[in-house]
């Protein structure tokens, strides 16, 4: 059986969860004995809440609900991984960074299309909230700031 098209147009939960079940895994996991299959179902369960409770920040430049998921869930596994004064590279959004400050920033992707992004440019008020992420992020360094951009992209 396929997945519907209209897939899209659920909440990311139900999009999990449809997609997890429709794909066998959850049934595949529940035949399995013992623990190690109750804790696979566990972990999907889980993977399904999380996605009920997130929510997607209404000036974060994701196409889809699933790609801001991904994105966030990408940048917060990281978090609480180092020490607070262990030297260590932390990486995280412009708005994850709002009221921090660090020796060293780099904001990567400041680009023509990237950062600003080319939403901005169609859409009203996007590129003034940008110009504000973009004052976060450099003023996030206490001593040096680096910039960087890539003179071809492929995405």
């Amino acid at each position: 059986e396929q997945l519907d098209d209209n897939i899209t147009e659920l909440e990311l939960a139900e999009q999990a969860k449809l997609t997890i079940e429709q794909s066998g895994l959850i049934a595949m996991y529940q035949a399995e004995k013992g623990e190690k299959g109750r804790a696979r179902v566990e972990n999907l369960e889980e993977l399904i809440s999380a996605c009920g409770q997130y929510d997607l920040p209404i000036d974060e430049d994701f196409s889809s609900p699933l790609q801001g998921f991904l994105a966030y869930t990408s940048l917060e596994s990281g978090e609480g991984q180092a020490d607070e004064h262990e030297d260590a590279v932390q990486m995280m959004t412009l708005h994850s960074a709002k009221g921090l400050e660090f020796p060293l920033v780099f904001m990567v992707g400041v680009e023509e299309g990237m950062f600003p992004s080319q939403q901005s440019h169609e859409e009203s008020g996007r590129l003034e909230e940008e110009r504000r992420l973009c004052y976060v992020g450099m003023t996030r360094a206490m001593e040096k700031l680096y910039i960087s951009h890539a003179e071809s992209r492929r995405l």
